[in-house]
């Protein structure tokens, strides 16, 4: 059996940065490139990025490494944090900015007195998968506040349905995540793919400020669901986004099928 390949149109990647910017024109883009880039290829994606978005996001550790081995410099968002001792010195060491979803995540930042990290603090506004209850990210973020060698990045919330048409439930969460964090004198991360599209009051968390703008986050996965869109993270209908290009297929030959995960 021949090998089977994909051809990925780099430039459409690139011109998809430019659709997010325009649409969160206020705010940093993350770009979520788990699960291999969406099967895009995460090297040659973190390389034909970098010098248009601020920041990168993967799931684990072990995505993370492959990261930094190519881009030296920018933030690392790692969703699921660090599970045992030995990868948080690796976040670390390789200078990653793990998302803390439980106590014990926080807790274990204790033990690294000196060393510095910064980290993300992620709170659940109805999604339920990961994610801190109000009083938790108020206690965690007291406790950080009060360790030197840490550095709180950002606060992440997630949507849990922000694709759907009725905004109900989008809109609830939004006010939830905003009356418990704009306050903060933080940046804040809220929208993903389909917010940036359709939610823009979500990337604008921060704007009234205080003091001034807070920063906020876009966070743009490569791609959506199957039947959601093309890739580039559009919705449904939305043509100003281009595609990118057919997803690999494996060395034996099977569809490698990716799923949204958290464009924060």
């Amino acid at each position: 059996m021949g090998s089977a390949w994909a051809e990925i149109n780099v430039d459409a990647l690139i011109f998809n940065v430019g659709v997010v910017r325009k649409r969160a024109p206020h705010s940093k883009v993350c770009a979520v490139v788990k699960a291999n880039a969406y099967g895009h290829g995460l090297e040659e994606v973190v390389r034909a990025l970098s010098p248009h978005v601020d920041a990168f996001a993967v799931a684990h550790c072990a995505e993370a490494s492959r990261v930094r081995a190519v881009e030296l410099e920018k933030p690392v968002w790692v969703f699921l944090g660090f599970r045992d001792q030995e990868e948080l010195l690796q976040c670390v060491r390789e200078r990653l900015t793990p998302v803390l979803s439980s106590d014990h995540q926080v807790a274990c930042l204790r033990t690294i007195p000196g060393q510095a990290v910064s980290v993300v603090v992620e709170h659940d506004v109805g999604m339920g998968r990961l994610g801190l209850t109000n009083e938790e990210v108020e206690a965690a973020l007291e406790f950080l506040s009060q360790q030197e060698h840490v550095h709180v990045e950002a606060v992440l919330g997630h949507f849990s349905a922000s694709e759907d048409p009725d905004r109900t439930q989008t809109n609830r969460q939004q006010d939830r995540f905003l009356q418990a964090n704009k306050p903060r004198l933080i940046d804040l991360s809220l929208a993903n793919s389909a917010a940036i599209l359709g939610q823009p009051e979500s990337q604008s968390a921060g704007e009234s400020s205080p003091v001034g703008p807070a920063r906020t986050y876009a966070l743009w996965c490569l791609t959506k669901k199957r039947g959601n869109g093309i890739d580039g993270g559009s919705q449904a209908g939305d043509k100003r986004l281009r595609s990118t290009g057919r997803h690999p297929l494996d060395g034996s030959g099977r569809h490698d099928r990716v799923w949204e995960h958290l464009c924060l």
